[in-house]
């Protein structure tokens, strides 16, 4: 790197800092489907349709509390385990978040713990003696959604986009927005029916300098995109995207367990010939 690359990246971070969005109280999503008690299954695509691994979606409601875990399982040996706290007491709000990232898939290895309560966060990232951790406190606003977005979807009215916060690891957590903007209607396939689907873009808004940094750095989020069921009661379809800077674009849809060995509605293996 040479020092002039070095001097405007010093003077980039510094600004990263000081241009972050305000942490200001936020509205939040309003709850208007609780979430309850949930077990799905994950497949994990390329952007050509190649099946790349499986995963799957725990979730346990105890009241107003919701602990929700999502772990994707990548045939090359790559983990992505990602868990969540929240409340949906009139309006969802994470308490807190912690992400574990590993294998050749990710540019390199990430754990990182965050309380939105207290603003206490933990990132350990890379590996060996390229290992760095990072520990400190933050002020988060009440619309910290980490791991929050398929949620968030199935809550929000139709109409205009709205707008949240996300802590982004780079690795240090920085407090980015994040914009769910609705993009209309399409089709999806269900057995032999097709069903209309809400579209939605999951837009990361940096600051100037911000998304500077970010492409200098390699870590610039790009948007997502989401396909959520919303007649009567909402369902995840699917999502294509990142699910951190610099990271693999994936498609993650849901899917049902198959017994090949039996025949429909005999409850018996099918006999041979």
């Amino acid at each position: 790197m040479t020092l002039g690359l070095r001097a405007l990246l010093l003077l980039l971070t510094a600004s990263w800092t000081a241009l972050a969005p305000s942490a200001t109280q936020a509205a939040g999503v309003a709850v208007r489907f609780t979430e309850g008690l949930t077990r799905g299954f994950l497949l994990v695509r390329a952007p050509d349709g190649r099946l790349l691994g499986q995963g799957d979606l725990i979730q346990v409601a105890r009241g107003h509390r919701v602990e929700s875990q999502m772990i994707l399982r990548l045939a090359d040996g790559s983990i992505y385990d990602e868990r969540v706290v929240f409340t949906q007491d009139g309006v969802f709000a994470l308490l807190s978040y912690h992400l574990v990232q590993h294998g050749p898939a990710f540019p390199e290895r990430l754990d990182a713990v965050f309380d939105v309560r207290d603003g206490r966060y933990s990132v350990t990232s890379g590996s060996g003696r390229s290992e760095k951790a990072v520990t400190g406190q933050m002020t988060m606003p009440a619309d910290v959604s980490n791991g929050m977005a398929i949620t968030l979807l199935k809550n929000l009215p139709r109409g205009p986009s709205q707008t949240v916060h996300v802590v982004a690891f780079t690795p240090k957590p920085r407090l980015i927005e994040l914009e769910l903007v609705p993009a209309g209607q399409q089709q999806a396939q269900v057995g032999e029916l097709r069903r209309a689907v809400e579209r939605y873009v999951l837009k990361p808004r940096l600051s100037t300098i911000m998304a500077l940094m970010a492409k200098l750095l390699g870590r610039k989020p790009t948007d997502i995109e989401c396909l959520i069921f919303k007649a009567d009661v909402p369902a995840f379809v699917r999502c294509d995207g990142a699910l951190s800077p610099g990271g693999p674009v994936w498609r993650i849809e849901v899917t049902s367990p198959v017994d090949r060995r039996t025949s429909i509605g005999s409850g018996r293996p099918p006999r041979p010939g």
